[in-house]
């Protein structure tokens, strides 16, 4: 509905111009004062706005309260058509309104005196539709019937709470939005909810056009000013090998943008949710995590990044987890809480100071150290963190699966820079509390050996073990065999899970009741922290740190490591950096290097091809050696004399 505010302090020219304006079949919302003006502006949406510059007085020529009203934050970029009387409209004014703003829109796209008439207005009013305001009316929009959703209960799930006329409102904004966002397309089909999360909703559907096939998508919507940003976070910081989004669309409250899907087609799509439920063939887990992987690489595009900071790791985890204003008190009133609970279905939880101790109805059947200690920052070790770009949090219902293992992730909110094995942990994490198919404590308790039992990231025994548990594990074991070729630093991945089985501990809401099914996956989240802590926490951290720091070359296998992560390397690279190594903390130089390397060649300081040569072999080895080239840490190129390789990292 193409709906108009109209606000002049003039009630008889208002009155006979919205009617008219309305026969014309425009819905007009008339106001008469600059308060009633901002209020609407600020509770409803409109595609465009008909305002007197003189909105508090219209017999002085210095009231220009309707033009400083479109300049405020929010009102700014909406479209605009301003009115004054003839004798009180000056080339100042004009000027001012039709002046290009920042984002390259003037504050109105037309401006006319009152005395122009019906005629003038309705022209001006017809063009700003036609050309101003990209909502396209013609777009027909269908939902799934299987599905059933509306825009109202759209509206509903962003801003819980609203009273029915302020729904009715919501729900005809965003009607506008997404005609905008599919602007040019002739239909839409909105298919089915797949998450909601803080106010933010995605939903997956399909548009068509009448000369191309179908194309799938998901919609992410939800406010103005956090779906705006999670936008630009994408664009700043997704790479060439990721996806783009299609352009963003905003109102007065709400924004969108649609990830585009290409070769999906979305009856044959899963969650990640539904998808371990579905209970796959082992070969679809791999193809599903090879796909994955492939995904998160395309984010992290093989960069490192250490971040020097006063913040401990444990804080950086506690912060991607929105659990870092959660205080120990707190924590322990929701575990005072769950043991209520337990209480009622036969588990009985003996807290101590050292140890937690697990009864099953009245028998004692584990116990496991007490985790309180570790919710506490300074026993945790602060210094750098590598970190890498990370697309956001991942959870069983944001990532996408198609029948052949191909995945796509939808959720970009948390962009930016998290530890190096984040993406890894909270896909561990969310197999290992959520999807898990057990409610039988003991069987979830040897699992939590399996897991917290190996000295490395990867190694998980999954043998022996009903089906439920060794799904979990196997797929778990994927997991980390690809988190290990990013790290093998044991400590960072399991103080990462640490926090995530705290995550869902606080999650514990004290004064609701719940199933038996989710106070098991509250209590094995928190013997999952008493475990980890256990077998992981307690190792020195610090000796563990510098044992996988550096550089370790293995000259009988051939292999290298730096920084506990495997590097593969060519040939011609793993004869330069032996020969570097073999001389590690000297000076090299060129003609040396080129020599040991090229045996049967004698170096030229004037011959450009062996020293394009020599250059493009010793970049290609930094790449691999650095985390970032700009600042190295272990080779080092004095211009025109030659290198020099440390073993340890240059602090």
């Amino acid at each position: 509905m193409k709906r108009i505010l109209f606000a002049d302090n003039d009630p008889e020219f208002l009155r006979t111009q919205s009617n008219l304006l309305q026969l014309a079949g425009y819905h007009v919302l008339e106001v008469t004062t600059l308060a009633e003006a901002e209020l609407c502006l600020r509770e409803k949406w409109f595609p465009l706005i008909i305002l007197d510059i003189g909105l508090v007085d219209d017999t002085d020529e210095d009231d220009t309260s309707g033009l400083s009203l479109v300049k405020t934050e929010g009102i700014r970029s909406l479209t605009k058509i301003m009115l004054n009387k003839h004798k009180y409209l000056t080339p100042e004014m004009v000027r001012e309104a039709l002046r290009s703003q920042k984002d390259g829109r003037p504050l109105a796209v037309n401006i006319l005196t009152k005395e122009e008439g019906s005629n003038a207005l309705l022209g001006a009013l017809n063009q700003a539709f036609e050309k101003d305001i990209h909502i396209d009316w013609g777009l027909v929009i269908c939902w799934n019937e299987i599905h059933p959703l509306s825009f109202p209960h759209l509206a509903s799930l962003i801003e819980p709470g609203l009273q029915a006329e302020r729904i009715v409102d919501q729900a005809s904004e965003l009607e506008d939005l997404f005609r905008s966002l599919f602007y040019g397309k002739s239909q839409v089909t909105l298919d089915r909810l797949i998450w909601q999360r803080q106010g933010r909703i995605a939903v997956t559907g399909f548009t068509f056009t009448s000369d191309k096939l179908s194309e799938s998508f998901v919609v992410i919507c939800g406010p103005t000013i956090p779906v705006q940003g999670e936008f630009q976070n994408y664009n700043e910081s997704a790479s060439a090998a990721t996806s783009p989004l299609r352009g963003l669309a905003k109102t007065t409250h709400f924004a969108a943008y649609a990830c585009p899907l290409p070769g999906f087609y979305l009856e044959n799509t899963q969650t990640l949710f539904e998808f371990y439920h579905s209970n796959p063939e082992r070969k679809l887990f791999q193809a599903v995590m090879t796909s994955l992987q492939l995904n998160l690489k395309a984010w992290h595009r093989d960069q490192r990044v250490i971040v020097e900071q006063k913040a401990s790791e444990a804080q950086l985890y506690r912060a991607k987890l929105d659990i870092d204003s959660l205080e120990q008190a707190e924590f322990q009133k929701r575990v005072l809480a769950l043991q209520g609970e337990a209480a009622r279905h036969g588990v009985t939880l003996k807290l101590e100071d050292e140890a937690i101790g697990v009864y099953l109805t009245g028998t004692p059947a584990f116990s496991v150290q007490n985790p309180f200690l570790y919710l506490d920052d300074s026993t945790l070790k602060s210094g750098p963190v590598i970190c890498t770009i990370a697309p956001g949090t991942l959870t069983p219902e944001n990532i996408l699966i198609a029948l052949d293992g191909q995945t796509w992730l939808t959720d970009f909110s948390g962009i930016g820079l998290a530890p190096l094995l984040w993406n890894f942990i909270v896909l561990e994490a969310t197999v290992r509390f959520d999807l898990v198919e057990s409610d039988d404590l003991v069987q979830l308790y040897e699992m939590e050996q399996r897991l917290t039992g190996t000295g490395k990231i990867g190694g998980v025994d999954t043998r022996d073990v009903n089906k439920p548990i060794r799904t979990a594990l196997q797929f778990i074991e994927m997991i980390r065999r690809a988190a290990s070729e990013l790290s093998n630093d044991v400590l960072s991945y399991h103080l990462g899970l640490f926090f995530c089985a705290a995550s869902r501990v606080a999650a514990f809401q004290p004064s609701a009741r719940r199933m038996r099914r989710d106070i098991v996956l509250a209590l094995h989240a928190f013997l999952a922290m008493g475990m980890i802590c256990e077998k992981v926490l307690n190792t020195d951290r610090d000796s563990s740190s510098m044992a996988s720091m550096g550089i370790e070359v293995d000259l009988i296998n051939q292999f290298v490591r730096v920084d506990g992560r495997e590097v593969s390397l060519s040939q011609t690279e793993f004869k330069l950096l032996t020969y570097l190594y073999e001389h590690a903390g000297r000076l090299c130089s060129r003609k040396d290097v080129f020599e040991h390397v090229w045996e049967n060649e004698k170096y030229e300081a004037i011959n450009d091809n062996y020293n394009r040569r020599l250059d493009t072999n010793i970049n290609r080895l930094r790449k691999k050696l650095e985390l970032n080239t700009s600042v190295p840490r272990y080779l080092f190129v004095k211009r025109g004399l030659g290198y020099t390789l440390l073993k340890q990292p240059k602090t």
